[in-house]
Formats: C-alpha cells, sequence, structure tokens
C-alpha cells in the first residue's frame, strides 16, 4: 500500500501503523520506486 506520513514520520524504515479495510497494519517507510526499473525507454 502507498500512502503520505506528516515529516515528523517520514523517516526511512521507520515503522508505522496503516488502517486498511478498517484494520490496523505494521507498515514501513520506503523509498520510490518499490521495485527495480527493468524497462528501456529507446
Amino acid at each position: 500500500a502507498m500512502g503520505y506520513v506528516s515529516a515528523s514520520h517520514a523517516a526511512l524504515d521507520s515503522e508505522v501503523w496503516a488502517l486498511v479495510r478498517g484494520k490496523r497494519v505494521a507498515m514501513k517507510v520506503a523509498k520510490t520506486p518499490f521495485v527495480p526499473q527493468r524497462y528501456y525507454r529507446g
């Protein structure tokens, strides 16, 4: 999942909690892109 966090919680690898369909889920702050880019723009 992707979302916005306040600047005070935006440090990389910090753990945050999110509400996903009414349930609390532990998540980690990560940089984008989440997967390596493997396409070629020619």
